[in-house]
């Protein structure tokens, strides 16, 4: 933009004699918002780049003019997210095992590892597997979960929990929960537990 009698390039015009408060101050307002160069929007794929930029018009004088801001690119950053579904109620007799399936959801932006726990309240012994073909049964290549359990972003895994129903003749009656953990890797802050 260029400083003299009026010029006009297009919709660009500028006049000798606007106070260089009121330039300053609306091209102040149109990039205070670019100024931060990350932001976080969970949904939106980390690392998306989100280019912007503004116009103002106004009238100084009864002579119009248009302010056009640099353009601003804002990068999306990750953010975690997990969720486990559905709680599961069954039942069993004494020395059989049970299994409760579950679907861990990677609810973040981006991928991450999730790091899983599960107890029995009872102290019975509880095994979680990755159900691969998700039939809800322990076959094929479901193994036990052992360390952090990658998920792409917006995907899932089967889970199963195995729970092994003690032989004690005082048990018929009473029941256990069992309750999974899972943590981002991520972000730790972010975690879900569902209770069987």
């Amino acid at each position: 933009m260029r400083n003299g009698s009026v010029s006009t390039l297009g919709r660009r015009s500028t006049r000798r004699g606007i106070p260089a408060a009121v330039r300053v101050a609306v091209l102040l307002g149109l990039l205070a918002a670019p100024l931060a160069r990350h932001a976080e929007a969970q949904g939106v794929p980390a690392g998306t780049v989100i280019r912007f930029w503004a116009t103002a018009s106004f009238e100084l004088n009864s002579v119009p003019f248009t302010l056009y801001s640099d353009t601003a690119d804002v990068v999306v950053a990750q953010v975690g997210g997990v969720d486990l579904e559905p709680p599961r109620v069954t039942s069993s007799t004494i020395n059989t095992s049970v299994l409760l399936q579950q679907v861990l959801t990677n609810v973040g932006n981006g991928p991450d590892d999730f790091t899983l726990a599960v107890t029995s309240a009872r102290g019975w012994p509880v095994t979680l597997f990755r159900d691969f073909n998700e039939d809800g049964q322990i076959n094929g290549a479901d193994a036990p979960v052992a360390g952090a359990l990658s998920v792409a972003y917006l995907g899932h895994a089967a889970l199963l929990a195995r729970v092994s129903v003690p032989n004690d003749p005082s048990l018929p009656g009473q029941s256990d929960t069992v309750l999974v953990t899972a943590t981002s890797s991520f972000d730790p802050s972010k975690t879900d537990q569902l209770a069987h």
